[in-house]
């Protein structure tokens, strides 16, 4: 069982994964669980680089994945999967992982701490009213003695409060989180994290919350010297357009954050009218677009129906390309994959905070959440599932002030 978290942290297009797999082909008698965000990823790099070490990932032919994960720890093979199925793993499955001895290698950071929130703040107050729930002196949510019917639509919770998975803030008890077992971590030999930005992350706070220590991995035979900022700088063109005088004042005024975007009162129009005009202006067809809003936004403009019949969706929100749909939206936290690559036009029109539960529960445990750097970070592999993965140019539109402020503070900052 590992004590400790490796870390290999490096600019995006520095060569970390192509590093590991090399590594690991030179380790080729150990055990391995590879996780990604995205399946597609690890089924096709780690079959097409590592045929040797003979990769499997989880089906669900028959059978659920979970299920089929553990069949293939019981066997000690060498498995490919995903963050998400790798959060589902139960102390069954750890059990396994810690007999033969895997080397667990992921690919971006785990989110092992998030917001709960399944239910509401008045649904928390009347279970406690109730006595189904209650909160102990470590802020833990646990389920009381009185029966509740298994087919109520608070089951999920009562399973989750069974787990001790659920966590309130200090300052307000209905702000609760959903926390994965350390165990998961420390079950395995050894842990390796694939990253950048590592050090504030909200991974590395909540590793310093439990207690588990962190060190640089460096068994790596590739070069991992940092990508020439100088070079990104004559690849990324920062572009904006002139707008009317009644959008230009509603862009200087407006926040675009997430409670910017569930505010009734704003006229959202003003981020498609935003969006078609940089593209306008730059010349760029909808195929070569990759764009961002909140998600929430999103739904509403790709649902907008006037007399009956769906209006053509603002924002460039589609393409037609070898009679297929494909959509230039691209949400804000994508990360891993590379089918935007060939994205020539961004426009990223959402102002990130972490979700407030979270930065209050970290805040009252002494661990706070830089925002800044969670917004840094996921803005950063954002722009990367662009063209500039492959060195080539990109336009870049970054409507929030601040979001913007802050990409171009790490672009012409000469460290990190």
């Amino acid at each position: 069982m590992t004590t400790q978290v490796e870390v290999l942290d490096s600019i995006m297009g520095s060569g970390k994964t192509t590093a590991i797999m090399k590594w690991m082909k030179k380790n080729f008698t150990e055990r391995y669980i590879y996780i990604s965000p995205l399946l597609t990823e690890i089924e096709e790099r780690l079959q097409e680089e590592l045929p040797e070490l003979d990769f499997v990932t989880p089906s669900d032919e028959g059978k659920r994945k979970s299920d089929d994960l553990l069949e293939l720890l019981k066997e000690g093979r060498n498995i490919g999967t995903t963050h998400a199925l790798f959060k589902m793993m139960t102390r069954e499955h750890m059990k396994y992982v810690d007999e033969w001895g895997y080397i667990v290698i992921v690919d971006e950071e785990l989110e092992m701490i998030m917001p709960y929130t399944d239910y509401t703040k008045q649904d928390y107050v009347w279970l406690y009213e109730h006595k189904f729930i209650d909160v102990s002196e470590d802020h833990q949510l646990v389920w009381g003695d009185v029966d509740m019917p298994s087919e109520t639509r608070y089951h999920p919770l009562r399973a989750m409060c069974d787990m001790g998975m659920l966590f309130a803030a200090k300052r307000d008890w209905t702000m609760v989180t959903v926390q994965l077992p350390t165990e998961l971590i420390t079950c395995a030999k050894r842990v390796i994290v694939l990253t950048y930005l590592f050090g504030g992350s909200i991974f590395d706070k909540f590793l310093q919350m439990k207690h588990i220590p962190t060190t640089r991995f460096s068994e790596v035979d590739a070069d991992l010297s940092v990508v020439s900022k100088e070079r990104l700088r004559e690849l990324i063109e920062f572009v904006g357009v002139q707008q009317s005088e009644k959008i230009d004042e509603q862009l200087r005024s407006s926040s675009f954050s997430s409670t910017w975007y569930e505010n009734s009162k704003n006229d959202l129009s003003i981020i498609s009218k935003y969006i078609r005009n940089v593209c306008r202006a730059e010349g760029v067809e909808a195929e070569h677009v990759m764009w961002t809003a909140k998600s929430d936004y999103v739904e509403k403009i790709d649902g907008k129906r006037k007399n009956g019949r769906v209006v053509k969706p603002v924002g460039l929100m589609y393409y037609k390309k070898d009679g297929e749909k494909h959509t230039c939206w691209v949400g804000c936290n994508a990360k891993a994959t590379n089918i935007y690559q060939d994205k020539q036009m961004l426009v990223h029109c959402y102002n990130r905070y972490p979700h407030r539960t979270l930065l209050s529960f970290m805040q009252d445990c002494g661990y706070p959440i830089e925002d800044g750097r969670f917004a840094l970070a996921e803005l950063l592999q954002w722009v990367w599932r662009s063209r500039i993965r492959k060195g080539e140019p990109i336009k870049l539109a970054i409507l929030p002030k601040r979001m913007r402020m802050l990409f171009k503070d790490w672009l012409y900052n000469k460290e990190n």
